[in-house]
């Protein structure tokens, strides 16, 4: 087969060499895990969320933002009601706009008679001076 012989390195390196008087140190032997001992090994049980940090880090933060929903949610019932009474001021402020539009348009047909009557006192009064001009010739 081979000419080489199977060499004992656990005596070799413990050797002593007299002439130094110290021996050389073995090297460390791998650790050597078997798959037996792998299977045997105790698992920790896994942490459930309900007593984890996390739970209590989500129980922190959900108060503050109950509290903030609350908040938002008073705000937005106040703004409800703010926007149905600008509607409503909105509804009342349209239908006095037609009343003055109605009345706008009254008064227009007043100021065309007016106009109309003072042209007609004022052709009557040039007429009566005219008349009274003629006399006096």
């Amino acid at each position: 087969m081979s000419d080489y012989k199977k060499v004992n390195f656990d005596d070799i390196f413990k050797t002593e060499l007299p002439k130094y008087k110290f021996n050389i140190p073995t090297p460390p032997q791998p650790f050597k895990i078997e798959t037996s001992e792998l299977v045997n090994l105790k698992m920790p049980k896994p942490l459930k969320y309900e007593n984890s940090i996390f739970k209590q880090q989500a129980d922190d933060i959900k108060l503050p933002l109950e509290r903030q929903i609350n908040s938002i949610e008073h705000i937005a019932k106040s703004a409800e009601v703010h926007a149905n009474s600008s509607l409503e001021e909105i509804r009342i402020l349209k239908e006095q706009l037609e009343l003055a539009k109605a009345e706008s348009k009254g008064a227009q047909r007043d100021s065309v008679f007016s106009k109309i009557v003072s042209i007609i006192s004022i052709l009557i009064a040039i007429g009566s001076l005219v008349i009274a001009i003629i006399a006096i010739l």
